[in-house]
């Protein structure tokens, strides 16, 4: 029943709702999110954070959502996927690491299939770029044909990458 249920929340995540229509995939996420949390709900509404190592069938679900944001908006917790509780614990052990570049690439994608702007993920690499010093910002706008060339990432230490994908289960 949990499978079913992810895949409904994600099949109705995975359509625009028509002009009008009220917004199935929130009401359903809603409903998932109250039975996968139960009474763990008021104390993941007193959260800002939440860390989540999935297993099994839960890897398929939208977890960003479930813990009470907009389906359609992203709005609610700052959540964060783990491998496991172990690893992490592991890796906040070892010293920070550091790069020479101190620097952020943040890149966006520039249209989908269809054709329409990726709008979201241009507002995403320029959030980053006016919120933090360091991000140089490029779009599929500022570049032509290959985007670039292996050493053009030399000077970054980290790079983000804003876009849409296909899922294919």
């Amino acid at each position: 029943r949990l499978r079913e249920r992810l895949q409904l929340v994600r099949d109705l995540l995975a359509r625009p709702p028509a002009r009008g229509e009220k917004d199935e995939a929130s009401a359903a996420a809603a409903k998932l999110g109250t039975i996968l949390w139960g009474e763990l709900n008021p104390l993941i509404a007193k959260s800002r954070t939440i860390l989540v190592a999935p297993d099994g069938v839960l890897h398929l679900a939208p977890f960003e959502i479930l813990f009470g944001g907009n389906a359609r908006s992203g709005r609610g917790h700052t959540m964060a996927r783990v491998p496991s509780a172990t690893l992490l614990a592991a890796l906040r052990s070892r010293p920070a690491a550091t790069h020479a570049g101190g620097t952020m690439l943040a890149f966006a994608g520039g249209v989908r299939v269809s054709g329409e702007p990726l709008v979201g993920a241009l507002r995403e690499v320029r959030a980053l770029g006016q919120c933090y010093r360091g991000v140089t910002v490029w779009t599929s706008l500022d570049t032509t044909g290959a985007l670039v060339t292996a050493a053009s990432f030399v000077p970054f230490g980290a790079l983000h990458f804003a876009g849409h994908t296909v899922v294919d289960d």
